[in-house]
């Protein structure tokens, strides 16, 4: 049986139903086709979604750490206890 299942980038978390439902109805030995504006990352190239979210997490990291170390001394009320 050929299946058609379409995703929309609008609607959050379609892409991995859609990619769940068209994986298990492929190994039932249906015939799947997902249309989407993109390709699910759930279908394969791991390795470049684990680097961007490692890349976004160390960017928010750094960005708060420098938030607080420069607040000292933006805000003269602000003092560091030792």
């Amino acid at each position: 049986m050929n299946i058609g299942v379409v995703c929309y980038a609008s609607i959050g978390g379609s892409g991995i139903i859609a990619t769940e439902l068209g994986k298990a109805l492929a190994a039932r030995g249906h015939q799947v086709h997902i249309l989407s504006s993109e390709m699910p990352a759930r279908l394969g190239d791991y390795q470049a979604v684990q680097g961007g979210l490692l890349l976004i997490a160390l960017t928010v990291m750094l960005v708060n750490l420098a938030v607080d170390v420069l607040y000292g001394f933006i805000n003269p009320r602000i003092r560091h206890v030792r």
